[in-house]
Formats: structure tokens, sequence, C-alpha cells
């Protein structure tokens, strides 16, 4: 069953049914478009489905999380390079599944399939990617889209197309033409025409360019009557949170290390009563839970790293913050993620080269990442929540106080806008298990701050609490499943 949507999802939905489904659905980051497509989804059962979703690499899992939990949907994660040789594997994926995501980098060998499914619903999401008429990218999107490409006005190929962006046009409205030309093919049929009257053509030496902006008063107009919903974060916040938290599921580079590694720390826990597990925290065994731990971070790295260039790529002013634990692995992410200027601050970076790195991340345009370990910056760290209002967990504590106190150096007095805390989970993990029981527990301390009276088995759990006891109890459940 779908949760309770917010009055602008309510407004938004009114106008994606004026639009028919065809539409631009441009909200902020943070104004759940995920979940909008599903409350859309919900309300149009009986044509929308079968559902195809084409998005970035790094938030598929999110959405598989997102269609099975809010409509109960059978889904399934396209990856690799091309669809399975199997002819049997292939009917199975369009006869099995109600939804089928994908991300773009693996699209074009799995057009033809996809066009087999007869969808009713075709979603792009992160749609500014389609920017490009000249990249791969958008001739496979506009393969999947649209037919007749040959003809004046091309032939929509499912009845409901949504693009998602809280960025549809980064810089000029040139962008625009293409995320447009595959939602209503028949708006703007000719790009020459489109760029010509809204694109401020000016001659050069190398020949026309069309990178300026004309008529913007109809442009704007003709979008908004047509296909585009915008709802930006300053004109919903009555109806929003002061703070949301999202748990993005992130694949894992190396399933069968990480396998290997967990079934090793299974053999360890099925010799091992829970209570023994108690004394685990000083025993050597306790360093194989941290490095299954830390194993599953590294193993997360690529799809964190590209969440992270995604997330800069759709909010292109704004900054964030990213907390983990191990030294290295934050170092790592430094490296990676150069592009962006970032500053670190760990338990060796202290005194003054702390400051310089907390007064570059606040006053540098460049600087747009603040990298940070939770035990050395999770708290007595001000001043992030005058210029960031996004942050990332990468890798979890073993007590959900560790991450409010890091949620807390954004949600404090002088922050303006709503905070969103993303935790970024390595699906399939020991991450997954300790997110759940650090879930139950935020619960109960919750209902404790609230002055809720907790019931017996609450007020058990909330004493005999050890997070040591729930991984040993989790696992030797999982090795029975198994």
């Amino acid at each position: 069953m779908i949760k309770e949507p917010l009055p602008y999802h309510v407004s938004s939905l009114r106008k994606m049914n004026r639009l028919e489904g065809r539409c631009i659905l441009a909200l902020d980051m943070g104004l759940g478009k995920t979940f909008q497509v599903a409350y859309f989804t919900a309300t149009n059962l009986d044509d929308a489905l079968p559902l195809i979703v084409v998005c970035p690499e790094g938030v598929k899992l999110q959405w598989a999380a997102e269609l099975r939990t809010e409509l109960g949907l059978r889904v399934y994660v396209a990856s690799g390079r091309k669809p399975p040789r199997s002819t049997v594997e292939r009917r199975g994926i369009l006869r099995d599944h109600e939804a089928i995501i994908i991300n773009y980098e693996i699209l074009k060998r799995w057009v033809p399939l996809l066009n087999r499914y007869k969808a009713g619903t075709l979603v792009l999401d992160e749609a500014h990617r389609v920017k490009n008429l000249k990249s791969q990218t958008f001739r496979n999107c506009e393969k999947l889209a649209l037919k007749d490409l040959n003809e004046p006005i091309c032939t929509p190929r499912t009845r409901y197309c949504i693009a998602t962006t809280g960025t549809p046009m980064t810089h000029k409205p040139w962008e625009l033409w293409s995320i447009c030309h595959l939602i209503a093919p028949d708006l703007w049929p000719d790009s020459s025409a489109y760029a010509w009257r809204y694109c401020q053509p000016k001659r050069t030496p190398f020949g026309w360019k069309f990178d300026g902006a004309c008529r913007k008063k109809e442009l704007h107009r003709i979008l908004k009557e047509r296909v585009m919903i915008r709802k930006r974060k300053k004109d919903v916040l009555k109806d929003l949170p002061h703070k949301t938290r999202t748990i993005v599921p992130l694949p894992i580079s190396n399933p069968k290390e990480y396998r290997l590694a967990e079934r090793d720390i299974i053999a360890w826990l099925s010799k091992t009563s829970p209570e023994k597990a108690k004394k685990a925290k000083k025993a050597s065994s306790l360093i194989r839970v941290g490095q299954l731990k830390k194993l599953a971070a590294e193993l997360k790295t690529k799809a964190l790293c590209q969440w992270v260039v995604d997330f800069m790529e759709a909010n292109p002013t704004k900054k964030l913050a990213v907390y983990g634990i191990h030294v290295d692995f934050l170092n790592g992410l430094k490296e990676s993620l150069a592009k962006y200027h970032p500053v670190i601050v760990n338990g060796r970076i202290t005194g003054h080269r702390r400051e310089r790195a907390l007064h570059t991340f606040k006053t540098s345009k460049k600087c747009r990442l603040f990298i940070a370990n939770i035990q050395a910056a999770g708290t007595g760290i001000d001043g992030l929540q005058k210029v960031c209002q996004s942050m990332a967990i990468v890798e979890l504590g073993w007590t959900p106080t560790e991450h409010t106190q890091t949620e807390d150096r954004l949600w404090r007095l002088g922050q303006d806008d709503r905070v969103d805390i993303n935790y970024l989970i390595a699906a399939g993990t020991i991450e997954e298990d300790i997110a759940a029981i650090l879930y139950n527990r935020q619960k109960i301390l919750d209902a404790v701050i609230d002055g809720r009276n907790l019931s017996k088995a609450e007020e058990r759990a909330l004493n005999d609490f050890d997070i040591f006891v729930e991984l040993a109890k989790a696992y030797k459940a999982k090795k029975k499943r198994k």
C-alpha cells in the first residue's frame, strides 16, 4: 500500500493526469520524484504497467526498492552490457516482471528487447542526461521512447512518458528540446525551428551557434502549459518535514569476494552463542566483523562516487557533506572526486589544518565537497549548516547516536533550508543488517524522547541492546535460511 502523499504530491498528480502522463517532473532534489512516479502509477495501474525506468546506475536499487515497497511490483534490475543470450531467460524477463529498471550506460544493446516489452510507461530519471542530441545516450532513449523516427512527427511507443529531473535546463534553452522531443514529439517537431526561435542564434567564424536565450516568457508559458510540472523546495516548505532520511542501496563491485568473507563470519558466529558475542568487543573476532564492514564499504566505492557525481550534476550550485569511518577509504573518495575540490577532516587533521579545511568549504565556491570522519567531525563542528543542506553517510557506526549527532552538523540553528540525509548502503551486505538494527533501536530512543510509553518488549530491547548480539542473531538466522 502506497504511503500517504503530501499536498504538493496531490497537486502534481492532478497536473500529471491533465497532461495525460506525458510530462517533465521537475522537482527539486528531496521532493520525492521517485515516490511521485510510484504514486502516479498506483492511480493509473490499469494502463501504466508494465513500467520501464531508465536511470543512473547508482540509483537502480533505490528505484527497485521504491517500486517493490510502494506498489508491490515484480521488478527486474538489468545488468550487463547485453541481455542474456538464452531465449528462455529473455522471455522470462518480459513475462515475469511488471517493471524493468536499467541504467543509461547499458541501454544500447537492451533497446530491441525492451521494445518487445509493450510497456505502458517509460520513465527517464535524471533526464538532463539526454540533453545532447549528438550523444549515444539521447539516440538510445529516442529509439526506446519513439517510433517512426524518419517521419516529420514521431509516434510515442508508450502511453505515458515521465522525465524526472531537478534541473531540466542547466545552461541554455537548447538543452530542453531533446527532453521535450521524447515526452511530446508533436510540440516542437523541428529542432531547427525551435533553436531559431528560442536560442538567440549567433553567427561565428565556425558557423551558427545557439547558446543564447530569447522569448523566455513565451517558452516558459508553453512549457508550463504543455509538459512541465515545476515544484521548488521554497514553494512547498510548509508541506515538508525539517529533516528527511533516505536509504540509498548501492550495488557492490565484487559480490563473490564479499560472499567468501561473509561465509567466514557466519561460520564463526554459528559456533558462538549471542551472549558470548558480547565478549567479542575486545576479541580478535570483532576485527573480522570490522573487516567485513570495511570490505562492504570499499566494494561500493564505484557506485558511491557515481552517486556523488549525479548529485553534483543535478545540483550544480549545492554542496555536499560526506561522512564515513575509515581514513584510507575516505582518502580514496577524496582522490576519486578531486574535480569538486574536496576538503577532508579526520583524527589526523587537527588544529589550524582542521579550521582551514572548514573555512575553505564554507567560503570557496569551487570546494563543493566536505569529507569527514564521524568520530572526528560528527560533533564539535559548526557552520556547515550555513552553506550545506545535504549529507551522505557512507559508512555506519555502531550506535544510532553517532548518526543523529552527525546529522545535527546540518540540522541545527542557522539552517534555513530542509535537510536531506542520505544513507548510502551496500546492498546485500552487513551494512543492511546494521542499518536495520540501528533503525529499530532509533525508534525506541525516539519514543523515549517524545515521552511515549514503551511496551515491555521495547523496554527489554532498550535495556539489553547490544549490536554484536543482534548481528550474531541476524547471521545465525541467515545461516539457517541458507
